[in-house]
């Protein structure tokens, strides 16, 4: 009987130890489940907030892509600097007159943090309500000439909050993307900003008509010698003095020099590693004007300008009495026929006009030696102006509703003087005026 008791003692002890043992057992792995979990979870949190941070840093250069792409696409700004638009496109030179954008990189900043904002809100939208990301910020994007260095600051964090975890980083953002706007800028600047590539072209157009080749032969189509030229045949007005030049050089002097205008502006065009640079005229107006000088010199060869009497005489014509008999006396350019009594002159018995019987020259007609005539050849030229990088970027354009790689593109018109008030896109023919 003790040795079963015994027994059953022994039994009921061993069922509690395996008991024990399996509770313990259960307990530890559910443990280690659990933290399995949460390391699971906190791993994926940490790779989708790193997957976050990325989409945001590509959220950034798609902002630059896209502020420098609608920024330059209309002239670089709206602002009160413009004289005036084409199409929502501005001068930026007309004359002496300059307009760069000076907000250029204000309305930059304006746009990143604008497209930025509404790339955040689109991602934003997409997460679950466990995420959270910034939603504004701070941008300031600075400018080189191949590089655009944004930086996105803000208070807010990235947030992942559950019940298993609750896991933040800074919502900073600074990135560097690649994009040759500044050097676009350095090219739009130095070629119509700091000089006027119009201007430039029609001088250089003027300066080469000293050598035109008509029909084969080359002539001086800006400076004329034609010698030895009498005072009555000198060219005055400015019909002769165009008339000279039509003889010299034809009548299709205008188009010539239209003709090197537009050849002086297409030799500034160019297409190289870094960008394209296009110029296209769509207005031109040409001017020409000339005068002729030589040495104004006495001579007698070229005739006589007028003459003048050096000889009066006075005709006889009998007068009723008591004036009939007497003798017409000159004075000055009239003939006097006097009344005498008593044997002294007291009066006129009439006064006859006195007529001329020798005749002088009183000037004679001056020549002008060695004369020279000189002409100016020159223009109003509007052009639109556009300068394209020759990477190309994601970029969405309004007018094709579409994302597609695009060129960058930095679009103004310059002028050399003041265009006429009203001109088409079409380039009109040639007009020449003389002054």
């Amino acid at each position: 009987m003790k040795s079963q008791v015994n027994t059953a003692l022994i039994a009921a002890a061993s069922i509690l130890t395996v008991i024990g043992v399996f509770s313990f057992s259960i307990a530890y792995q559910s443990e280690t489940v659990v933290r399995s979990v949460k390391e699971r979870t906190v791993i994926n949190t940490i790779n989708q907030i790193e997957f976050l941070k990325r989409a945001l840093h590509k959220a950034v250069d798609y902002s630059v892509y896209q502020a420098a792409y609608e920024i330059s696409k209309y002239g670089g700004y709206s602002g009160n600097c413009d004289p005036a638009k084409i199409d929502n496109i501005p001068f930026w030179r007309v004359g002496n007159v300059v307009c760069f954008p000076g907000n250029f990189y204000n309305l930059l900043n304006e746009k990143i943090s604008d497209k930025l904002n509404s790339y955040i809100d689109s991602l934003d939208f997409k997460l679950d309500d466990r995420f959270h990301i910034p939603i504004s910020g701070t941008v300031q994007a600075n400018v080189s000439e191949n590089y655009i260095n944004t930086s996105f600051t803000t208070q807010d964090k990235i947030t992942f909050r559950s019940e298993l975890a609750e896991i933040s980083d800074s919502g900073n953002i600074r990135e560097n993307t690649s994009i040759k706007l500044g050097k676009i800028l350095n090219i739009a600047k130095e070629k119509f900003v700091n000089s006027d590539v119009m201007q430039v072209s029609v001088v250089e157009a003027d300066s080469s008509m000293n050598n035109v080749d008509i029909n084969g032969v080359e002539k001086d189509c800006k400076q004329i010698n034609i010698g030895d030229v009498c005072e009555w045949n000198f060219p005055h007005t400015p019909q002769s003095v165009i008339s000279i030049l039509e003889q010299r050089c034809g009548n299709q002097i205008e188009d010539i020099f239209r003709d090197r205008v537009f050849s002086q502006i297409e030799s500034r065009e160019f297409d190289n590693s870094d960008a394209r640079l296009e110029i296209d005229v769509n207005s031109y107006v040409g001017y020409l004007s000339g005068s002729c000088s030589g040495t104004r010199t006495g001579t007698t060869s070229c005739g006589c300008a007028f003459s003048v009497c050096s000889s009066y005489g006075c005709p006889w014509d009998p007068l009723p009495p008591p004036c009939g008999s007497w003798t017409y006396i000159r004075n000055e350019n009239v003939c006097v026929s006097p009344r005498i009594e008593d044997g002294r002159i007291i009066g006129e018995c009439s006064r006859r006009a006195a007529e001329c019987t020798s005749w002088l020259c009183g000037r004679y007609f001056d020549i002008y030696q060695n004369t020279v005539c000189s002409y100016n050849y020159d223009a109003t030229v509007t052009a639109f102006v556009k300068i394209s990088s020759k990477e190309r970027y994601p970029i969405y354009d309004e007018n094709e509703r579409s994302v597609n790689m695009r060129n960058l593109e930095l679009r103004f018109y310059s002028a050399n003087k003041q265009p006429p008030p009203l001109f088409s896109e079409l380039l009109p023919p040639p007009q020449f005026s003389t002054s």
